[in-house]
């Protein structure tokens, strides 16, 4: 019988695919190679600042008690 996701669960989730992505890319900054910065960090914003992931984040928190802005 498949388990039925919590918004809590699909939140934590997003929010791990979210920082796994960023590593990445910080990983590829840290590489002894010349980089696009500009393009490095856009491509982290496009990660960590999204709506979706944003409002997750959000709703993690006030679950949490750990609200801070």
């Amino acid at each position: 019988m498949a388990e039925k996701k919590t918004g809590m669960t699909n939140d934590q989730e997003m929010t791990l695919q979210a920082v796994s992505k960023a590593q990445r890319i910080i990983e590829e900054y840290l590489q002894p190679i010349p980089h696009d910065h500009e393009r490095l960090l856009d491509r982290l914003l496009q990660v960590l600042d999204g709506n979706d992931l944003v409002a997750a984040v959000d709703r993690l928190q006030r679950h949490s008690g750990t609200l801070t802005k």
